[in-house]
């Protein structure tokens, strides 16, 4: 997983020679990052790239108002690379989308009252590599990555989330094929 940004005087390539290196080495690469690391991080083909609505516009160029334009930004990050996309729509939901079937899926649940929305989109991603190790169908992992960063807006620290937490929320999760 390479997440985040990068630090002060670290090359913009830096997230696309990660990827470079793990697939080397027949590891999966995961990507959440954001504008140049991320384009270049792209073009090195990443297993999964993760983002959230704002990243996905600033590299796609797509308008993001709902997940059918959410899809349309998901897709082009397969052009622009990516072998799986997912963009983040906050309360509203995951869209993802891979590349060898193109098949679009809004993966959402009831919106709640957050403690705190930090850490979300790390417990997203988290949830998509353990679903990845698990063998998860795609339609499972958005919905577990769903029930993670829903978690992770009820729990009293960032990134503490709590299994049943997890598991009775993944039960409510509402998936869309688009």
């Amino acid at each position: 997983m390479i997440s985040g940004s990068l630090p002060p005087g670290v090359p913009a390539e830096a997230c696309a020679a990660l990827v470079s290196s793990a697939q080397s080495t027949n590891c999966l690469a995961f990507v959440d990052s954001s504008g140049l690391p991320l384009s270049k991080a792209l073009a090195a083909g990443p297993d999964l790239v993760k983002i959230n609505r704002e990243e996905a516009e600033f590299v796609t160029q797509v308008a993001i108002r709902d997940p059918i334009s959410a899809a349309q930004a998901a897709r082009k990050l397969l052009d622009l690379g990516a072998n799986s996309a997912v963009v983040s729509l906050g309360d509203r939901g995951l869209v993802g989308v891979r590349k060898h079937d193109r098949l679009t899926i809004h993966a959402w649940t009831t919106p709640l009252r957050p403690k705190s929305t930090v850490g979300c989109g790390d417990a997203a991603l988290a949830g998509l590599a353990f679903a990845a190790a698990t063998d998860l169908s795609f339609e499972q992992s958005l919905a577990l990555a769903v029930a993670c960063g829903t978690s992770n807006c009820l729990a009293a620290f960032p990134g503490r989330i709590v299994r049943e937490d997890v598991s009775r929320i993944e039960q409510g999760v509402h998936i869309e094929r688009l």
